[in-house]
């Protein structure tokens, strides 16, 4: 089988940019061979745009979701999944995430099929994701090469089907949970700084719109996700100067301990969040060590 891909677009009022990218896949060197997108119950010009390009384009497929109207992380998986479920008996080798505000490089996917190519055992890939905010390029977002955000997520498909797709999470933070259990069976995850890709919009719920309570709900996320103590101080240590300046590194640490009173166990199931908590400790390990060897 060729490098054949499926693509899953989940959306919901999202009349401002799924417009924009649909030409952008249009316009993809390498198109999808088939493309769910999942309308959440949008109360906009959402389906009629889809109705507009699906009638078009035949590998466009849109699916019409009736659910809650104020949207969570967990309608999100619930878009994603119910899309899967639609193209389980069509044949590809990878299984791509792509979120409705997403700019992609017009070889976006041929590339990463590329990097696939080069390495049997990478099972998610994807390009650095950059905001724009107002027309100007925010580079501050770069996270973990192992991490690649759930908005631009490829899979290769055998591994998507090996963790399950995506775990419906209370607090977030599905795209690294579905990394965490891929690594764990022993597929190597990967953003690629030479694929570019831009967010045209700030990482925000829109349920959730004050900063200060965005921070503490982050702290329930990384415990929610098994983060270790030590791991989870000093990331929030490494951010104290993000705005808002100091308050945004306490929110966070606050929510995580917050999270410990109330939740009790993380959301994860508890082999995966012992192997979460592993790969910190490792990684403060490895930190630990390589600056010990600078500083002989």
């Amino acid at each position: 089988m060729k490098n054949t891909h499926i693509l899953i677009t989940p959306v919901r009022n999202e009349e401002k940019f799924l417009g924009f990218i649909i030409d952008n896949i249009l316009q993809q060197t390498h198109l999808p061979t088939r493309w769910v997108i999942v309308d959440d119950a949008s109360s906009d010009a959402t389906p009629d745009i889809l109705k507009e390009y699906s009638e078009k384009h035949a590998f466009i497929a849109p699916v019409r979701l009736n659910s809650d109207p104020l949207r969570s992380y967990g309608s999100r998986i619930n878009a994603v999944m119910t899309g899967y479920q639609r193209l389980t008996d069509v044949h590809s080798k990878f299984v791509g995430i792509l979120d409705a505000d997403i700019s992609l490089p017009i070889d976006y996917y041929e590339s990463i099929m590329a990097k696939f190519d080069k390495d049997e055992k990478l099972g998610v890939a994807g390009g650095l994701v950059f905001d724009v905010d107002n027309g100007k390029l925010d580079r501050h977002r770069l996270k973990s090469l192992e991490h690649v955000p759930g908005g631009v997520q490829m899979f290769r498909r055998e591994c998507f089907e090996a963790i399950g797709g995506y775990l419906s999470l209370q607090w977030g933070g599905t795209d690294f949970a579905a990394e965490a259990m891929a690594r764990k069976l022993g597929w190597r995850t990967q953003s690629f700084p030479d694929i570019e890709v831009l967010h045209k919009r700030k990482l925000m719920s829109e349920e959730v719109t004050n900063t200060f309570f965005r921070k503490v709900r982050g702290g329930f996320m990384d415990y929610s996700l098994g983060y270790s103590w030590l791991y989870h101080t000093l990331k929030c240590v490494s951010k104290i100067g993000e705005k808002p300046f100091v308050l945004s590194a306490i929110a966070r640490q606050f929510g995580y301990v917050m999270a410990a009173i109330k939740l009790g166990q993380p959301g994860l199931p508890p082999d995966l969040a012992r192997f979460v908590k592993n790969e910190q400790v490792a990684k403060l390990g490895n930190k630990i060590m390589r600056f010990y060897v600078k500083t002989i």
